[in-house]
């Protein structure tokens, strides 16, 4: 029934469904000193409005449903340490607008971004170790306008933009080692 949940200094994971189903969680402070982020640590915590990362200096890996249904979600800054994210992550985070995604990341598995209903944007441009946009990775995102895709990006997996409607902007600018759409 924790409405504030600062993790201590000297964490480093974060366990599978340590927080899921904290209905009443709001706001979410990590250390510096964390490492992974496993599956289902925050799922359905739909209240969860800010997850500090600012501190999160380690951070390698957030797991598969991590933040899925976390409904008031309104941004993310993944840190700059940050190479892998799993399957369906931050889906159904009705409230994001914004993802901005760090050069460090490597990996983002199928659906992270899946049915955020307000997400507009999301920015890959940083991303310099990217290669692959993975199976509907943002698909039924229905009020997506942008995307920015990074200079290492070699491939664009299936459905990756399926239904997303009012996608006006698609940027390859950066794009120079695509290979496959």
């Amino acid at each position: 029934k924790e409405k504030n949940i600062v993790i201590p200094e000297g964490v480093t994971v974060i366990a599978a469904y340590t927080c899921k189903d904290f209905e009443e969680l709001e706001n979410l402070t990590l250390p510096s000193t964390l490492v992974t982020i496993e599956k289902f640590a925050f799922y359905n915590c739909p209240k969860l409005k800010t997850v500090d990362f600012t501190r999160c200096k380690h951070l390698k890996e957030i797991g598969e449903n991590a933040f899925a249904y976390c409904e008031k979600l309104e941004e993310l800054d993944i840190p700059n340490s940050v190479k892998s994210i799993g399957m369906h992550t931050f889906s159904h985070c009705d409230s994001l607008k914004q993802a901005f995604l760090p050069a460090s990341l490597e990996e983002a598995e199928k659906n992270i971004f899946g049915f955020c209903k307000k997400l507009e944007e999301i920015d890959f441009s940083k991303c310099t170790q990217f290669k692959r946009l993975s199976w509907d990775l943002m698909c039924a995102c229905e009020n997506l306008k942008k995307i920015i895709l990074p200079v290492s990006l070699e491939e664009i997996g299936n459905g990756t933009f399926r239904s997303c409607e009012e996608l006006e902007e698609v940027d390859f600018s950066l794009s120079t080692q695509l290979k496959r759409i």
